[in-house]
């Protein structure tokens, strides 16, 4: 087996919790042919003192050059997120780079299987792994671990059309703290769309597919954290009254001219479906919340959507259409808002 150099990108903020952990799991690896850089997004914890204490294990740290001006919304650490890895494209010099998270650990082989199955599949622009769940203090969560939907076992490498397809039919998943990339193809891809809001690195995903295939190692070899400090988790009060930013992407690819031929019609039925339980979800919280217009608004969109196609995967769909429509037949007894609000007034769905 060759050993080419691999740059290892993480992207920090106020990682002090977890940062350690994170970068004695990366300096463990199988594979040592590494160089190790943490961009620091003008943290104001210890993030940057804890980082130059690995420096004498090869650990270099850059501070970005961009600082995010904050404007009040649930999005912000989301948008200094995205101003930070588009820095990354920049650091280090090998060909193959990863772009690790701050506050995941990764397993001892992570950086040989990927770096295999780039030299067994040089035709790839970049490669995912499965992933398990852990939470604040490190033990595994009882969520089931992600890897490759049942349907999909059969092949490792996907052209933008399978890639598409098996996001909105089977949910294929690309996990994103898993991911090595060619430097060349980010750089022909570009740089992540801050449009999309938290769903910039699927988008992102798609315009690499479009570059090159994308490969799967059907193993979790990241151990995912979930806690409520992270960005993922704080901007969901973003999309309280709003379509999750998935449905911008999937809508935005599905009239473009050159992705429309590619997009089979089961796929197109099954995305319907899942954007009414979407509008579903939405027409609940303005339920919950007292706002009766944009309640029928949303419900009558989420109804004008065929309930054929019906799935395995869009059973979180169904049931965000079904509320709602339990609701609206409460609604003509006057029940409708407060049960919506005893149920739903203070989630964050």
């Amino acid at each position: 087996m060759k050993y080419p150099l691999i740059t290892i990108t993480i992207p920090a903020y106020n990682a002090e919790a977890t940062i350690r952990e994170t970068l004695n799991s990366i300096l463990s690896q199988t594979y040592k042919n590494i160089e190790v850089i943490v961009s620091d997004n003008n943290s104001n914890d210890s993030t940057s003192e804890i980082v130059r204490s690995f420096e004498d294990r090869g650990v270099r740290l850059v501070t970005c050059p961009v600082r995010y001006q904050p404007t009040g919304t649930p999005l912000d650490n989301t948008y200094a997120s995205i101003e930070n890895w588009n820095t990354l494209v920049d650091l280090g010099s090998a060909d193959l780079m990863t772009i690790y998270h701050a506050d995941d650990v990764y397993e001892r082989d992570i950086v040989e299987s990927e770096v295999r199955f780039f030299l067994e599949h040089p035709e790839c622009g970049a490669v995912f792994t499965g992933c398990t769940f852990i939470d604040e203090t490190g033990k595994f969560t009882s969520h089931t671990p992600v890897r490759l939907p049942r349907a999909l076992t059969k092949q490792s490498v996907f052209d933008f059309k399978a890639v598409f397809n098996g996001m909105m039919r089977y949910g294929l998943p690309l996990v994103a703290p898993s991911i090595m990339l060619r430097r060349g193809t980010w750089r022909r891809a570009g740089k992540l769309d801050r449009r999309f809001g938290q769903a910039v690195d699927t988008e992102m995903w798609l315009r690499l597919a479009k570059e090159a295939p994308i490969g799967i190692v059907d193993r979790p070899l990241v151990r995912r954290r979930i806690h409520g400090k992270s960005d993922s988790f704080r901007g969901l009060i973003a999309y309280r009254h709003a379509l999750l930013p998935i449905v911008d992407v999937f809508d935005a690819y599905l009239t473009d001219p050159s992705v429309v031929p590619l997009v089979e019609d089961s796929t197109k039925e099954r995305y319907r479906f899942y954007r009414a339980g979407e509008q579903a979800r939405v027409a609940i919280n303005f339920l919950a919340d007292g706002k009766l217009e944009k309640w029928k608004e949303h419900l009558a969109e989420s109804r004008d959507i065929s309930m054929r196609g019906y799935a395995r995967h869009t059973r979180r769909a169904a049931a965000w259409i079904f509320f709602a429509q339990c609701l609206s037949l409460l609604g003509l007894l006057g029940l409708g808002m407060s049960v919506a609000r005893r149920i739903f007034g203070n989630s964050m769905k």
